[in-house]
């Protein structure tokens, strides 16, 4: 009797969780999607950086990092950026044609290159 009521408990949990679960993830994918491209400080400058699904790839220092993204506890998306030895962590969101990251010292704008 009691496995089955555990049973039941564990089907309702997933059933009614899984839902929520794909939503962030839903999200995410298409927080990622927009991020992908090639981004710099200016139109007729050269890039600061390209952002592939799971890494990004400074130009001036010839290097790939790991970010992933993350919603926090105020509904806002989060970069973390892994550098190896520190990780970075901003706000980020799109005004217009532009990518905003901001942190607790300033905020970064980037305009899509490609």
């Amino acid at each position: 009797m009691e496995t089955i009521i555990c049973k039941c408990i564990a089907f309702f949990l997933v059933v009614f969780t899984l839902p929520v679960r794909q939503e962030k993830e839903t999200k995410n994918a298409k927080e990622i999607q927009s991020l992908i491209g090639i981004w710099g400080k200016d139109i007729n400058e050269n890039a600061t950086f390209d952002i592939k699904k799971d890494s990004m790839y400074y130009v001036d220092a010839n290097k790939s990092v790991k970010y992933w993204i993350k919603e926090n506890t105020a509904g806002k998306d989060s970069i973390f950026i892994d550098y190896g030895g520190s990780v970075y962590r901003g706000i980020f969101y799109f005004r217009n044609d532009s990518l905003i990251i901001r942190d607790q010292r300033s905020e970064h704008k980037f305009v899509r290159i490609k």
